[in-house]
Parts: structure tokens; C-alpha cells; sequence
């Protein structure tokens, strides 16, 4: 189990563009079809994105195409995004590799709206050399130059280190990256040399920024959720739900958008996706992570094996929870503080309108405090949608909340009187379920903020309607 199979370096591949070079033996050859579909990392990636935007920006903006038939595969597909994630997990906890990495990637503006969550929802391949390929600019609608830290415990593979010369890029030193984890962002500058970079429109770069990726956010865990599992499975694999995914690509291929039911229909069932995927992950991170315990003890490390693989997890453990709790503390005050701005700031505009407003009966210069009263009034309405739009409010809930179960978590692990295996497993469950509902409430939040910037171009679309007659 601990090496990387051939099922799973040829998931690898199929992601790079490769398909065609997978060899399928006797029992696999009705997956040729499969196989042979180009652009696969396309739908790999914007499956996992929360949403409709990213779909928007490579279907219609930049008016790339993915083949739907790959929905008859559907079994094979999550597959694939499993020996992807167990590949990527196996080298990171398994192999040797570098101790932390500094590596590069250009993407498509469209991106930078999900980093700001300070996640990565999708893989990320990166490259170790920034080799100022225009090819990678010159076919995205709007580009962002990032360039990403991480230490080598965040979960990644070493591409080309894994698959050799069967790489569809065997000059290229990638790096890719899983899912599901967070990270902070840092603007940087630009060089000469990058701002003579053009895009799609042949427009320069927009931005540019430092991702350092602090943890993953799937947590290993072995539960028994298999009824869960198994209805999230029949949901996805549903003809009907195929069927309108099929309906949603090939809408925005044509280069229109799909009716508001069939998005809303399509989002929902692209969150299930999402959900399922995660918690399979989590079952192949634990199941990874108990066999590096076994190898590590099996090795003769330490002749204590039971005492050893006791204080690494709970080491592990504390690290998580310190690690995790210090993220959502600095989000936590960061929120705090916008909503405390926001509100000081209304306090001040609205009554200031009001006044204005009153002051504007008087005839004396009128016109002047009308105008510095509808100036005030927008910007106070700005200033609403701005709050709504990102969704600070509900952020600060889920932050608070997080912090506080983290705060007592922490408490009592500090003052419990006797820490062993079972109440060591108590606690990586509760601390799991943190996770999970954190998760939980992170991804409602995502959906609040694409609903409500939906609704701000419908009610713009409207009053065009409107104006034009």
C-alpha cells in the first residue's frame, strides 16, 4: 500500500493531458473513451470550485471547451480525484522530499476570487523554475502571477520525480498540490520582464501575489459514514443530475448563461460533490498516515513503538490545534475590526443624510447639499453591499465560533489528568468535527457571496432593461 501504484500515476497523468498514453488492460478497456478526453485537468479542477464563476471564465471568456461524455464515466472520475489525493499523500507521508518549497504558477484572474477565502479549493500545479512560458498567459482571460511557499507537510507530489519519463512534461519540474487547504496571501511586486506579459485580450498581468500555504484542511479520520457517503454517491451519479451538468456546460460552451433554476440546481449539486470528495479523503489521509505509523515502528526507530506513535499524534494533534487556532484567532480580529470600521462609518453617513437632507430646505446653496446628500446616501449603500457582498458578518460568526470550541479544546487537553490512547481519540475526533463544521460554514459562506454578487448583476441587468425600455 505504500507505494504509489500504477492506478494511481496514471490518475496523475490523466490530469497533465496524458490519457492517451494510459495503457488499459482487458478489465479497463471500456474506459478508452474515458481516457482519450482532452483537457481533463479542466473539469478536475472547476469541479471542486465553489460556484459558476470559474466555470464562466474558461467556458465563455476564454471560450475553452471540456468534453461532457466524461459525465458517462462518473464512477471512474471520482476516482481519479481519489488516487490523485492518496498519490499525493503517499509521497508527502511516505517519501523523501524537500523540507519546504518555493515554487511558481500563472492563472487566470477568475482565481484570485477564491484565494481571497484564504483557500485552495482545487489542485494547484506549480512549478520549482519560473521558465516565463507566454503560452501559460496568452490563453487566460485576465493573468495573476503567483508564487507559493510551503513547507513540505502540506500535501503535494513531486510530479515528475513519480512518473519520470511517462510525464507529459518531463522538462518541467512540477509541483502539484491538493485541495482543501488553507493559506494566506501576500501582494508583490512586479518585475519589467512580467509586465510585458499578455493575456487573452492582450492585456498585461493584473496582479500578483505570495500564497503561503499554512495547512490542509482534510483531517483524517475513520468514522463510520458509509450511509452518508452512499447517498451522497446516488446524488451525484443520478442521470438526471448528469444530465443537467451536461445541460450547464454546454450552455455556457455556446456562450450564454444557463436559467437561474438550472445554476442554482447545479451549485447545489457541485457542494454534494465536494462534500463527498472530502470525506473520502479523509478516510485515504487516515488510512496513509496509521500505515507511515506501522512502517515507522516496523523500522526499528524506536524500541518503544507504542509510546512513540502515542506522542506523535499527540504532538500532531497540539500542532493542528495550535496552528489552526492561531489562523482563526488573526481572521477572527481581522473581521472584527472591518465590521467595527463599517459600522462607525454608517453611524456617521446615515445620520449626516439626514442632516443634509434637512439642511437642503434652505435655499441657500441647495443644489450643493442635495448633491453632497445623494453622496453620502450611496456611499452608505455601498458601503451595505460591500458587507453583505463578503459576507463579514457570517464570517465573524464562523470564525468566533471556531476559535471558542478550538479555545476550550485546548483547555481541557491542558488540565486532563490522564491523557492516553482513548482519551487521545476522543479528542482528534472532537477536533475533527471542529474541522467539519467549520468546513461547513465556510462553504455556505462562499455560496452567500456568489448569490449575493448574482443578484447584484441581475438587479444592474434590470435597471439597464429598464433604462433602454
Amino acid at each position: 500500500m505504500h507505494e504509489i501504484n500504477r492506478l494511481e500515476k496514471d490518475s496523475i497523468l490523466y490530469y497533465q493531458g496524458g490519457g492517451e498514453d494510459i495503457i488499459l488492460n482487458s478489465e479497463r478497456k471500456n474506459l478508452r473513451e474515458f481516457y482519450n478526453i482532452k483537457n481533463s485537468y479542466i473539469v478536475i479542477n472547476t469541479l471542486l470550485m465553489p460556484g459558476i464563476s470559474n466555470e464562466k471564465a474558461r467556458l465563455i471568456k476564454e471560450k475553452k471547451e471540456v468534453n461532457s461524455s466524461m459525465l458517462k464515466y462518473m464512477d471512474e472520475l471520482l476516482e481519479v480525484y481519489c488516487r490523485m489525493y492518496s498519490a499525493i499523500c503517499k509521497y508527502t507521508y511516505l517519501y523523501e522530499h524537500e523540507d519546504k518549497y518555493y515554487t511558481y504558477r500563472d492563472d487566470r484572474m477568475n482565481t484570485l476570487e477564491f484565494l481571497k477565502n484564504n483557500q485552495m479549493y482545487s489542485f494547484m500545479s506549480t512549478k520549482k523554475c519560473n521558465d516565463k512560458n507566454k503560452d501559460f498567459h496568452e490563453d487566460k482571460d485576465g493573468i495573476l502571477l503567483l508564487e507559493v511557499e510551503a513547507p513540505g507537510s502540506i500535501e503535494h507530489i513531486d510530479v515528475n520525480a513519480i512518473l519520470k519519463e511517462e510525464s507529459k512534461y518531463p522538462n518541467e519540474q512540477e509541483v502539484l498540490f491538493a485541495p482543501f487547504a488553507l493559506l494566506d496571501m501576500y501582494p508583490l511586486e512586479m518585475t519589467e520582464e512580467e509586465k510585458r506579459y499578455k493575456d487573452y485580450h492582450g492585456n498585461p498581468p493584473a496582479a500578483k501575489y505570495l500564497l503561503h500555504v499554512r495547512l490542509s484542511l482534510i483531517a483524517p479520520y475513520k468514522g463510520e459514514r458509509d450511509e452518508e457517503l452512499k447517498e451522497l454517491y446516488q446524488e451525484i451519479i443520478d442521470p438526471r443530475s448528469t444530465d443537467m451538468v451536461r445541460q450547464v456546460w454546454e450552455t455556457f460552451m455556446s456562450g450564454k448563461d444557463p436559467e437561474e433554476d438550472v445554476v442554482r440546481c447545479y451549485t447545489e449539486w457541485k457542494k454534494k460533490f465536494q462534500i463527498y470528495l472530502s470525506l473520502r479523503f479523509a478516510r485515504i489521509k487516515y488510512e496513509v498516515l496509521v500505515h507511515s505509523l506501522k512502517a515507522d515502528g516496523e523500522s526499528g526507530i524506536n524500541d518503544n513503538q507504542d509510546t512513540n506513535k502515542f506522542e506523535k499524534r499527540l504532538s500532531k494533534l497540539n500542532d493542528d490545534i495550535k496552528n489552526y487556532y492561531n489562523y482563526t484567532d488573526e481572521r477572527r480580529k481581522k473581521y472584527k475590526n472591518y465590521i467595527q470600521i463599517v459600522n462607525v462609518g454608517l453611524s456617521i453617513l446615515y445620520p449626516m443624510t439626514t442632516f443634509l437632507l434637512a439642511l437642503s430646505l434652505q435655499k441657500c446653496f441647495q443644489v450643493y447639499i442635495q448633491f453632497a446628500a445623494l453622496v453620502t446616501s450611496t456611499l452608505g449603500v455601498i458601503v451595505t453591499y460591500v458587507v453583505k457582498g463578503l459576507a463579514w458578518n457570517e464570517k465573524l460568526q464562523q470564525r468566533t465560533n471556531t476559535y471558542l470550541k478550538l479555545d476550550k479544546l485546548k483547555r481541557e487537553m491542558k488540565y486532563e489528568k490522564l491523557l492516553n490512547e482513548n482519551s487521545l481519540d476522543v479528542y482528534v475526533e472532537r477536533y475533527n468535527e471542529i474541522i467539519d463544521v467549520d468546513n461547513e460554514m465556510g462553504g455556505r459562506n462562499v455560496f452567500i457571496m456568489g448569490d449575493q454578487f448574482e443578484n447584484i448583476i441581475k438587479n444592474q441587468q434590470k435597471k439597464q432593461e429598464i433604462e433602454n425600455g
